[in-house]
């Protein structure tokens, strides 16, 4: 009896030893199964890769400013209706010279068959004062050939001011016909005779 009991002693021995070892490759199958599903760094689809965050681009809005009007009242602080165009009266001339000049004289003829001499700043009226005009000031400006007169009018409401705008002429230029918003039938005209101009030596 002592042999069978050592021979049944051995094969439960040889039982364990089996089932210790069954279950070491069982624990690595199932570590190398679970590896195995795990994708590498190298495998990764790209579209699975996070995408860059997206930059909005500033935009820059660009204004483009309305310069056309009709008078004064229609242009900013600090420009005048001049030709229809909201401008400054030192646009009108070059001034970057050493030798500079200034008006000395200007003659000018009207429509209702005046004629006059003048000087920047003076002016005169029409239609019993319903239409006041004078020669702007001007800054000195270089010597040129082709210098424009600016002329200030002033429509008037007995007595109060309505509209205020600025034209400008070229020497024997007639201006176009000037209006009145009060008096329909009033047509003026004014023709720029000729300049004269004093400079600097």
């Amino acid at each position: 009896m002592g042999l069978i009991k050592k021979l049944i002693l051995l094969f439960f021995l040889l039982v364990v030893v089996f089932a210790a070892y069954s279950s070491q490759d069982l624990i690595k199958n199932k570590i190398n199964t679970f590896l195995d599903m795990q994708p590498s760094a190298a495998s990764l689809d790209q579209n699975q890769v996070p995408a860059p965050p997206v930059v909005a681009e500033s935009v820059t809005s660009i204004v483009v400013e309305n310069t056309s009007c009709r008078i004064n009242g229609d242009c900013p602080q600090g420009k005048l209706c001049i030709d229809g165009n909201c401008q400054t009266i030192s646009s009108l001339y070059t001034t970057d010279c050493e030798n500079k000049c200034s008006f000395s004289n200007l003659t000018f003829t009207t429509s209702d068959g005046e004629s006059y001499t003048l000087k920047e700043g003076q002016g005169t009226y029409t239609a019993a004062g319903a239409l006041e005009w004078k020669v702007s000031s001007v800054p000195d400006f270089c010597p040129e050939e082709d210098l424009v007169v600016p002329l200030y009018l002033y429509k008037k409401n007995f007595g109060k001011t309505v509209d205020e705008e600025v034209i400008t002429l070229k020497q024997g230029q007639t201006s176009n016909a000037i209006t009145h918003p009060s008096m329909p039938a009033l047509k003026f005209t004014v023709t720029l005779q000729q300049i004269k101009t004093i400079c600097s030596s």
